[in-house]
Parts: structure tokens; C-alpha cells; sequence
């Protein structure tokens, strides 16, 4: 029952599944259009298919063993430790299966190599979706925020999963206690950092694809945003859009990149990002605890909670019941936490051998535009890892990044044959 789901029309079925992914993982949308009843039902059947799919690609696919080491092996790990986890807790009689919507992406993850050995993926047309998603978010986003602090635009309270926000036809404020809004563009994101995250790898399409209109439609929502993150990520997007051009234009663009930079920085973009960082004192004093609490505590958290963390519904729960709780904001912890030592060891893997293709990534001139979007796009996305849940955590990455990691690792397998 479930082969037919894939084998017919394939690839259509690939472009639904994402964007039931946009729909209801990766954006507040079934929140601001009313639609969030429906998050379960999507949600439990995706997961019941691509549990299938994962697991027939574990036990039937055929691969090298430096794609099982490299790329099965981790994904298994990572799905392994939270799932084990979850059913643990469950054991204690808490009510944790909607932690199952963490292993989602990494079933989608270990599903890749068996889709594209059996069909043909279409990454191109893939990207291209994503594209339009996000060209459309922050059209609609940024014409949205002059509206709403115009005064122009019907505003109405709803409830997410991220606390009590106010929402127009589209998009998402937040309110503050005065109950002003927040001058954030978050467009139909929960957070306006992870709204500049996935800006990042949409820039870069656009910038190969020279769609030069959206490339400065992106630039404007990204600073909307006011995400230092963001800002940061774009400034080393700049330069990594230069190291992954082709060709003879290569030395100019780079030349071009870093005068922008150098203009940029004298004409006080330096000044900008240092007052930004030091403003944000909340913000960067959790994040520097999270990460440095983290490596402190990990030696006693893997003695006590080896297999991960007790789980909780809500994070008042979380942190009146863990002794180990630092918050979310560094994403290799969070995954201990969720899935324990397996998890975290599959996670490194991945997030290693995703920086090992970008560095050993060799006869740049043969890659795809989709493969120098990818490239250029993980090095800057490296700099939300201790900020928040990351790129490589969800289904977006499976999707788009994984593919491409996979194809380069294989064609690392067969250069080193010759």
C-alpha cells in the first residue's frame, strides 16, 4: 500500500510532501489561517509514510558502506536515540508523542538515498518551490509590516505554539507588554531569526539564478528582521557567494564582494553589528550560558541520562523537572536532550560531514547551481547552530541540502577509485 504512495507520480508526491512540510512544520501558517486542527492528522499520517519509507530504505536499499558510515549510519542514530527516549517517557506515563515530530526530518533524511537511487529526485524543481516560498513570504511580509505600522492593517490575537501573538491576514507580531508591537518582521515565522535562517539559502538561489529583484527583496526582509544572526550569516554569505562562483567572472565577484564588505564596514556596518551584539544583553548572556553550561554539564548528563532527558510538554515543566535545562538555543545539546548519546553522536556526524563536503568539494565548475547553492549557503547557516533549532533539523534540509551532500559524497567515493 504505502510503495504505491511513491511510485505513482513520484515526484509529485515529493512536492506535496513539502509543502505540507512548509504548511505545518516550518512556518506559523497553520496558526495564522485557523488551520492548526489539521496539524495532527497531516502530522501523524506523514509520519506513519515516511516511517515506512525510512525503514524500507534502511533494510532494502543498497549503498557503499561510506555512504552507510557517513550518511545511513547517523540518521539512524539520531532517530534511534529519540524514539527510544520518547518510549522510555512514555513508560513513566508522561504523554510525549508529540516529541515524534522531532524524528520527522531525519526519516525524511534516511528516506533520500533510497528515493534517489530508485527514482530520479528532482532537487531542481524542489529548490525551485522553496524559492517562490520565500520570495512570496517576504513580499508578503514586507508590504504587510508598512502596512501594519502604517495603522493599515486588521490585527487579531491567536495562539501558537510559541506563546499568544497577533496576526493579520498573513503574517505574525508580536506584542509587547505596552502593547505596542514589536518592530520585527516576522512574516509567517514563529520567530523573526528563523525567518533570516532559511533568507540565507534563498539568497544564494537567487543570487546563481541572477533573479537580482528577489536577491534585494531578500536583503530587505533579512534586515526587517533585525536578526544579528541574519546579519552575520549574510556577511559571510557574501563571501562564500564568491568562492562558489564559476568561471572567469570568479575573481571579479570576489574582488566586488570583499569592496562591499570593506565600504560597508568603514561606512559603519561594524559599529551597526557591535552595538546590536551589545544591546541584546538577555539574548546573548542565555545563549553564551547555554553553550558554555552545556559542555560543562554534558560528562555529568551522559552518566545520568545517557539515553536523553526526561520530556515535558511545556518548558515550565522542563525546567522545574530537569536539572540540566539551559534552554534551547544550542542545537547539539537540545538533541542530547531529546534523543541522548546516540542522537548527539549521529547529529555531530551529520553536522561534520556536511562542513567535510563543503571543504573537500573539489572541479568546482561541474557542480549544479543547486550544488553551489547549497555549498554557499552552510557555512553562514553554521552561525544559528548556538542560536536556536537549526537548518539541520528539519525536513528542509533532508530535502534540499542532504541530496546534494549524498550526491558529492558519492562522487568523492568515485574519484578516489580512479
Amino acid at each position: 500500500m504505502f510503495s504505491k504512495v511513491f511510485n505513482i507520480n513520484y515526484n509529485r508526491n515529493l512536492y506535496i510532501l513539502l509543502l505540507l512540510v512548509i504548511l505545518f512544520q516550518l512556518t506559523a501558517l497553520k496558526y495564522i489561517l485557523g488551520i492548526s486542527y489539521l496539524s495532527r492528522l497531516i502530522n501523524g499520517s506523514l509520519f506513519i509514510i515516511l516511517l515506512y519509507s525510512s525503514m524500507k530504505a534502511v533494510f532494502t536499499g543498497k549503498y557503499h558502506r561510506r555512504i552507510w558510515l557517513l550518511y545511513i549510519f547517523p540518521g539512524i542514530f539520531i532517530s534511534f536515540g529519540i524514539l527510544f527516549n520518547i518510549i522510555l517517557n512514555s513508560l513513566d506515563g508522561r504523554q510525549v508523542f508529540s516529541f515524534l515530530g522531532e524524528i520527522m526530518p531525519w526519516l525524511v533524511y534516511l528516506s533520500v538515498p533510497y528515493w534517489m537511487n530508485k527514482f530520479h529526485y528532482p532537487l531542481k524543481q524542489l529548490w525551485y518551490i522553496f524559492y517562490v516560498f520565500m520570495f512570496l513570504a517576504s513580499l508578503i511580509g514586507v508590504c504587510d509590516y508598512f502596512l501594519t505600522f502604517s495603522g493599515l492593517n486588521y490585527l487579531h490575537h491567536v495562539m501558537t505554539s510559541g506563546g499568544p501573538f497577533v496576526s493579520s491576514l498573513f503574517c505574525l507580531y508580536y506584542q509587547l507588554q505596552d502593547g505596542s508591537l514589536h518592530g520585527r518582521l516576522y512574516s509567517v515565522f514563529l520567530e523573526p531569526g528563523t525567518f533570516a535562517m532559511y533568507l540565507l539559502p534563498a539568497m544564494a538561489y537567487a543570487f546563481f539564478y541572477k533573479r537580482y529583484f528577489s536577491l534585494m527583496l531578500f536583503i530587505l526582509a533579512m534586515f526587517l528582521t533585525r536578526s544579528l544572526g541574519g546579519l552575520i550569516g549574510g556577511i559571510l554569505l557574501l563571501i562564500s557567494l564568491g568562492l562558489w562562483q564559476s568561471g572567469s567572472k570568479k575573481k571579479f565577484v570576489v574582488v566586488g564582494i570583499l569592496l562591499l564588505l570593506f565600504l560597508g564596514w568603514i561606512g559603519g556596518a561594524g559599529n551597526y553589528l557591535q552595538r546590536q551584539y551589545y544591546h541584546r544583553v538577555k539574548s546573548r548572556t542565555d545563549r553564551i550560558f547555554a553553550l558554555e553550561q552545556g559542555f560543562l554539564d554534558l560528562p555529568k548528563m551522559i552518566q545520568i541520562q545517557p539515553f536523553g532527558a526526561k520530556l515535558y510538554g511545556s518548558t515550565a515543566e522542563q525546567k522545574e523537572n530537569n536539572e540540566f535545562y539551559t534552554g534551547y538555543t544550542f542545537t547539539p545539546m537540545n538533541n542530547f536532550r531529546f534523543g541522548g548519546v546516540f542522537a548527539l553522536l549521529g547529529y555531530c556526524l551529520v553536522f561534520f560531514v556536511s562542513l567535510g563536503v563543503l571543504v573537500s568539494s573539489r572541479n568546482r565548475d561541474s557542480l549544479s547551481l543547486e550544488d553551489r547553492t547549497v555549498l554557499s549557503s552552510i557555512f553562514p547557516l553554521f552561525s544559528f547552530v548556538i542560536q536556536r533549532t537549526c537548518l539541520w533539523d528539519s525536513a528542509i534540509f533532508a530535502l534540499l541540502f542532504a541530496p546534494v551532500v549524498l550526491k558529492l559524497l558519492i562522487n568523492a567515493r568515485q574519484a578516489s577509485r580512479k
